[in-house]
């Protein structure tokens, strides 16, 4: 490393803590000797989850998702709803806290992995928090590993892929629960799991189906 602050001598660091960096973490210490930096952008452990909206939920069982070392719940069954007699499937608020857990009681203790919150990656091995702006360099040898690449692009954090005509609103989803006028229609523009759930979420809170507009590419 430079002149510049350092976090401890790092065999990897780690770009972006969300779903696929995490893991990566969890599986590489426990299985080698080796120190680990993370480094996200992000307030927190977490990736998109952080960013998503409120009533998302996994597309799958909860036992299924997170890192190798820890289950994610209880394993136990619904309930109650049309999911009942299927296993859990957690919500943002569950798998942030899932994420944050493993990084206090599992990474972090283990004193091999170092998380650098807040902080933005310039390349070449470096990144900057971006509240004090102290800068670090990672060292030589250091192999570089960007999760990034598999973390997805959601509607909170992109714009909009087509255009909007003048005097139109569009809302990402994670806005729609605080919204405050009653809209005459709602045009749903997807055709992902996030466009079903925001269709499933409007008509559980009573809106007619015929207020709502799916529109829904081909490919």
């Amino acid at each position: 490393m430079t002149a510049m602050a350092r976090a401890a001598e790092a065999d990897y660091l780690v770009i972006g803590a969300g779903a696929s960096g995490i893991a990566f973490a969890d599986a590489l210490t426990r299985h080698a000797d080796v120190r680990v930096a993370l480094v996200d952008r992000r307030s927190g452990p977490g990736g998109h989850w952080l960013d998503a909206y409120p009533f998302v939920r996994l597309h799958q069982a909860s036992a299924f998702y997170g890192v190798a070392s820890t289950v994610l719940g209880s394993g136990s069954i619904q309930q109650h709803g049309p999911e009942a007699g299927l296993h859990e499937r957690a919500g943002a608020a569950e798998v942030c806290a899932y994420y944050q857990r493993v990084l206090d009681e599992q990474l972090v203790p283990s004193g091999r992995v170092e998380f650098h919150a807040s902080c933005e990656y310039l390349g070449d091995g470096s990144f900057v928090s971006r509240l004090s702006g102290v800068r670090y360099q990672a060292g030589p040898d250091c192999r570089i590993v960007d999760a990034r690449y598999l973390g997805p692009e959601i509607p909170a954090t992109t714009a909009p892929p087509f255009g909007v005509a003048d005097g139109v609103r569009v809302l990402p989803v994670h806005e729609l629960p605080r919204i405050a006028t009653v809209p005459e229609e709602f045009v749903i523009v997807g055709s992902g799991k996030t466009a079903t759930d925001t269709c499933v979420w409007l008509l559980g809170r009573g809106v007619d189906p015929g207020s709502i507009c799916w529109v829904r590419p081909r490919g």
